[in-house]
């Protein structure tokens, strides 16, 4: 699944945790839980700041 508004977001920004975070959030925020799943968002919010904070690591 592809995040564009995340992706929007993130163009031009700094490279930093609080922009990262923000760019997780806006990437789910239209999810929806189901039932004792909730807690999957949070999991995808900390993987996704994770993964771009390794990304920026690299440049």
């Amino acid at each position: 699944m592809r995040a564009r508004d995340a992706e929007e977001f993130l163009k031009g920004k700094a490279i930093n945790e609080d922009i990262f975070t923000a760019a997780a959030e806006t990437a789910v925020k239209e999810a929806k839980p189901q039932t004792h799943n909730e807690f999957k968002i949070e999991l995808v919010k900390r993987a996704l700041v994770r993964a771009l904070s390794v990304v920026a690591e690299k440049l």
